[in-house]
């Protein structure tokens, strides 16, 4: 579902001692998302006085219909441009959203398959840096670590640093891959979406209509 979609649902309003369902309270609402670049489509519902957006799936915002003003623009209608701030704010959730589940499905696939990018290991051969130095002097002379405190020294500087150059490499691993993963076209990669991957037909004019003559024609119970 893309990121840019917008469903609106929306019933019968009783203003004006009648009850039916009156899009032009939704216009300032539609007219101000196209223009930002959203798709929204106008569902009508049978519940009296209710409005509801949906994006992906998920409820973002929901008002009392008659809080809207009628065929009046955003900057006039205060809860008209707290659904638009409702909107831009979901739409940005739902983007980091969607890079953190790529990101984690591409570490779960990455981690731990042996590649050119897969971490590596080293071995003390591999290694030319120096991590202790001291004067010969200072060590005794066939003596258990426990009672050299110049070896234990050397000791835990040898597993501080093992420690070290296993972080170094897990960064340099990290980096690697989305060096090589981000911008690159894959099955994990995030997906660009546009009008025509949309299933969801446009509400037209017609439909409308039928729908508000079938609404009408139930009683309406208070």
């Amino acid at each position: 579902m893309s990121l840019l979609y917008v469903k609106a649902y929306y019933g019968p309003c009783n203003t004006f001692d009648s009850c039916k369902h009156k899009p032009h309270l939704l216009t300032g609402l539609r007219d101000r998302l196209q223009k930002i670049g959203f798709r929204i489509d106008l569902v009508p519902v049978p519940f009296v006085n209710y409005c509801m957006l949906e994006m992906c799936g998920h409820e973002v915002f929901r008002c009392n219909l008659r809080n809207l003003k009628f065929n009046m623009i955003p900057e006039r209608d205060p809860t008209c441009m707290r659904a638009i701030d409702a909107v831009l704010s979901s739409s940005v959730k739902f983007r980091r959203a969607r890079a953190i589940l790529w990101f984690w499905t591409a570490l779960d696939h990455q981690m731990f398959r042996r590649s050119e990018y897969a971490p590596k290991d080293y071995f003390a051969s591999d290694i030319d840096v120096p991590v202790f130095r001291c004067n010969l002097k200072h060590m005794k002379f066939n003596t258990r670590p426990s009672r050299d405190k110049t070896c234990r020294n050397a000791i835990e500087a040898v597993m501080q640093s093992a420690v070290k150059f296993r972080r170094a490499r897990a960064i340099l691993w990290f980096w690697t891959a989305l060096d090589h993963q981000m911008f690159r076209r894959s099955e994990y990669a995030p997906k660009d979406y546009f009008a025509s991957d949309i299933d969801v037909p446009m509400t037209t004019c017609t439909d409308c209509e039928f729908c508000c003559k079938k609404i009408l024609s139930e009683p309406v119970h208070p």
